[in-house]
């Protein structure tokens, strides 16, 4: 609940104030809250808007890292991806439509979701590559479903910002796409 809280007051004062004029203390505030309890939940005031989104991707990294019977690396690709999707449009999550287009639109939040896709892409191509035989850094078609991958799934987002569309729905229609 105090999480909760904390991401709810964050995301409401920079609706209000704008990120960068919001500090730590004023969303502790806010949140009925002190400052040393924020961290307790959050090491920056970027992880307000990110820690959610870097748990998903450390559970994506585990689900893709190792085969899973009866399924291609894209099939688990397509499953991990629909799965933490399912889990940041829960309504329950604290994520809220300033904070998915934060990660597009602020500048000191777009720079470490930049990383966070970076990574996302690395991943993609390790599991691709293992399955495949191949070194994921050498080999074309790999490194072009990683970064197709990514950038479709971008592109999900930008759209789901700008329309507040089913996420879920398009990210389905992302990886029908990419098919």
């Amino acid at each position: 609940q105090t999480r909760l809280s904390l991401v709810r007051a964050a995301v409401r004062l920079f609706r209000e104030s704008g990120y960068e004029a919001t500090t730590v203390d004023d969303i502790a505030s806010a949140a009925g809250c002190s400052r040393r309890t924020f961290f307790r939940y959050f090491g920056t005031k970027e992880d307000v808007l990110l820690q959610e989104t870097r748990e998903m991707l450390a559970d994506f990294r585990a689900f893709v890292s190792e085969p899973v019977p009866g399924l291609t690396r894209w099939d688990q690709i397509r499953t991990g991806t629909l799965a933490a999707i399912r889990r940041l449009a829960e309504p329950s999550s604290g994520i809220e439509e300033l904070t998915i287009a934060s990660w597009l639109n602020e500048p000191a939040i777009a720079k470490h979701f930049s990383a966070i896709l970076a990574e996302l892409e690395r991943i993609i191509a390790t599991a691709l590559g293992e399955e495949r035989g191949v070194d994921p850094d050498l080999d074309l078609a790999t490194q072009f479903m990683a970064r197709a991958t990514t950038a479709a799934c971008t592109a999900a987002i930008h759209v789901h910002v700008k329309t507040h569309g089913d996420l879920r729905q398009q990210f389905e229609q992302v990886f029908t796409m990419l098919e």
